[in-house]
Order: C-alpha cells, then structure tokens, then sequence
C-alpha cells in the first residue's frame, strides 16, 4: 500500500499524504480548501510552502 500511494503521491507532484488528499478534495470541489487557523500555525505560511 506504501508503495502505491508512494507513486501516486510521486505523479501528482507532491510530497506528504496531506497534500494529495488535499489536491483531491480540491479538485473534486472545484476550488481551493479553506485553511483553518490551526493549521496554519502548525504548518506556517503558504507562501512558504510554495
């Protein structure tokens, strides 16, 4: 299972777990998700990411 989500992850261009399921919810929304505060506290800014 490791693997699979290994190659998934490697042909979306990402690199954690959270980022994919991201992605997913994104595109099946049509849109970007709306960040929580908590989140970004944990993870610091996008622009950071980017």
């Amino acid at each position: 299972m490791k693997t699979h989500l290994n190659a998934i992850s490697r042909k979306a261009g990402v690199q954690r777990r959270s980022q994919l399921v991201n992605l997913l919810i994104e595109e099946l929304l049509g849109g970007p998700v709306p960040r929580s505060e908590g989140a970004a506290a944990r993870t610091g800014p996008a622009s950071a990411r980017a």
